[in-house]
């Protein structure tokens, strides 16, 4: 394998620490034409993509025939052209959609491919692939061996740190010995499509886990909403609204039902059994704390919401709009505005023209 072009080896050379720089991210796959190069997406994207947006496609037979070629040249131990099958493989199927695939037709044929020969194979590809989707098929292998040397975890820990590997590590680490806890270590050290897709595998196994779930679970550098419905069961949030709490809690709490709310990029609010109970709770919380413009926000948001046609809650709108109707409201939001902040509040209070509102706070559009 062309050693100088692997994927792992880049990553290295750039750690700082524990971690990878925030503006970090993979070389270009593809050379530019003519000069211009095409437009990349942040590591991890184009996977967030296929879990969020996109149905997965089925293996074809053509690419499980591929799928099989490429295990059974790791098997035989020609690792040079397993990583070359992976990532012919991956350009019609990517690894995430077929991980159960790849790992059914392991476990179901382990005569044919010997563990030993296969953790070898995996890791040769982890260390000196230069394919996204060759490393990733290799993390999946991974994930269903035994892995105890702690030389191999480190070398899956540097490629979690990239969040285009993320998930696949935490899949992987997950079946480590308190594995919860590796994941727990990742999943703060990355800001990007790696915090999201990991938090899907975290659990909420300790407290110290849950309390940093709350405050934390939606902060990344892409969209809270991807990560509230996740954050929002495993925090505990529904059930600590039925509760007196501080306002730090109350903060945080809103920054996950906010997320919630915004429905437009992943399952939120709607999805929710007792949606308008929790709405409710959320209501009632705020009537104990002197609220900032941003709280009076998450209320806009609530109330569109609740005001859908679809939804059709409109005794929930109605306390709402009043709460936004209020001189708290209108003094908070002049405040907040007068610092270039809560926008789309202010354009809903009428103090400020629907053309100067190009994005609220946290990126959604008025």
């Amino acid at each position: 394998m062309h050693k100088s072009k692997s994927l792992y080896r880049y990553i290295l050379s750039h750690l700082n620490g524990e971690r990878l720089p925030a503006d970090f991210c993979l070389p270009a796959e593809t050379e530019p034409v003519d000069g211009t190069e095409a437009v990349r997406l942040a590591d991890g994207a184009m996977d967030g993509i296929y879990v969020y947006h996109m149905l997965p496609e089925p293996i074809s037979a053509s690419g499980m025939k591929k799928l099989i070629h490429a295990l059974r040249a790791g098997a035989s131990g020609d690792d040079d052209r397993a990583d070359a099958l992976f990532a012919e493989l991956g350009r019609d199927f990517p690894a995430i959609n077929i991980v159960d695939d790849l790992q059914d037709y392991v476990v179901s044929h382990s005569e044919k491919l010997p563990p030993e020969r296969m953790f070898i194979s995996a890791l040769s590809i982890l260390l000196y692939s230069s394919n996204r989707e060759s490393v990733k098929f290799a993390l999946e292998l991974m994930e269903l061996l035994q892995v105890n040397d702690e030389q191999t975890r480190t070398v899956i820990r540097r490629l979690g740190l990239c969040d285009e590997f993320t998930v696949f590590a935490a899949w992987a680490m997950r079946k480590w010995e308190h594995g919860n806890d590796e994941v727990f270590r990742l999943i703060q050290k990355v800001q990007g499509w790696g915090r999201i897709q990991a938090l899907e595998v975290l659990e909420p196994e300790t407290e110290e886990i849950r309390c940093w779930i709350l405050a934390h679970g939606v902060e990344n550098r892409i969209l809270p909403g991807y990560s509230a419905f996740c954050a929002w069961k495993k925090s505990g949030a529904g059930e600590l609204l039925k509760h007196p709490m501080n306002y730090e809690t109350f903060e945080q709490i809103s920054a996950i039902f906010d997320g919630l709310l915004d429905e437009s990029v992943a399952s939120g609010i709607s999805e929710l059994d007792d949606a308008e109970e929790i709405a409710q709770n959320y209501l009632n919380a705020a009537a104990h704390f002197t609220l900032r413009a941003e709280d009076y926000q998450v209320i806009l948001s609530l109330n569109d919401w609740a005001a859908d046609d679809a939804i059709g809650l409109t005794d929930l709108a109605q306390v709402s709009q009043d709460i936004l109707s209020s001189e708290e409201c209108l003094t908070a939001a002049q405040e907040a505005l007068e610092k270039g902040r809560c926008k789309r509040l202010a354009e809903a209070l009428g103090l400020l023209p629907p053309e100067e509102n190009e994005g609220d706070d946290n990126g959604r559009k008025a």
